[in-house]
């Protein structure tokens, strides 16, 4: 904003003086061809409608131009973390949360619980309800909302830990949206203490390449995909996290 300040009187200036030299030739042309009196009045028609006309075009030009401008120095991304739980014989908890320049819209962060996976024709308590026999499988699944705290040339950051019910194990997940750069995901299996692992360090420490990524945990694979790395235009982002697999159909 201090920039268009200073540039606005300056090319007004400029623009102004090119307005007074050609204003002069035309009434110089207009006195060669015997028309004195319109010569006359060309100083002060040019002064005011030149003027008028010139500033309205140098404040829209600078009006899009800020409007660019700002579109490359603040940008806002959105990232949706889904993580889907297929165990069928354990409940996972999402216990811990490292954020870079991110933050949880109209929130705060909460652990989270995936009850276990429930096959078709087991039994599951909605609820208010009695115990009913599935049709199909029941999966569950959380889904954490983050954007980026200062839009001023920066992206967001996250690291989650993951626990299993017992907790003697767990899996951590990271995902980056960079400002400048592609985005980059990462996973970590088999945490042997899921409830004081290091998710600064782990967030600060290598990243996988590609726009997928698994890790193993006790007996189940942890699977990660994003559907773009970059290039969203609405700067929107999401990371499908699974604990292990859906049984074939």
């Amino acid at each position: 904003m201090s920039f268009v300040i200073l540039l606005k009187p300056l090319i007004t200036e400029g623009l102004t003086y090119g307005i007074a030299y050609a204003a002069t030739i035309w009434a110089q042309s207009l006195a060669a061809a015997g028309e004195e009196s319109a010569a006359i009045l060309v100083d002060a028609s040019v002064a005011s409608a030149g003027g008028l006309v010139i500033s309205a075009i140098i404040g829209v030009a600078l009006f899009f131009a800020l409007i660019a401008l700002a579109s490359v120095l603040f940008r806002k991304y959105y990232l949706t973390v889904n993580i889907y739980n297929f165990d069928p014989n354990h409940a996972w908890t999402a216990i811990n949360y490292h954020g870079d320049n991110s933050e949880i819209p109209n929130g705060s962060w909460s652990n989270e619980t995936l009850a276990k996976f429930a096959p078709a024709g087991s039994e599951v308590t909605p609820p208010g309800f009695s115990p009913v026999t599935t049709l199909n499988g029941v999966v569950t699944y959380v889904s954490y909302a983050f954007d980026n705290d200062s839009t001023f040339l920066q992206g967001l950051g996250i690291a989650v830990a993951v626990s299993r019910d017992d907790s003697t194990v767990g899996f951590a997940l990271k995902y980056v949206i960079h400002r400048f750069s592609d985005n980059k995901i990462s996973l970590s299996g088999n945490i042997a203490s899921p409830n004081t692992f290091d998710l600064e360090s782990y967030y600060n420490d290598g990243w996988a390449s590609g726009s997928s990524t698994s890790a193993q945990a006790a007996d189940m694979t942890i699977t990660s995909s994003t559907p773009a790395l970059g290039g969203a235009s609405d700067g929107a982002y999401t990371f499908e996290v699974s604990i292990g697999a859906p049984p074939p159909t």
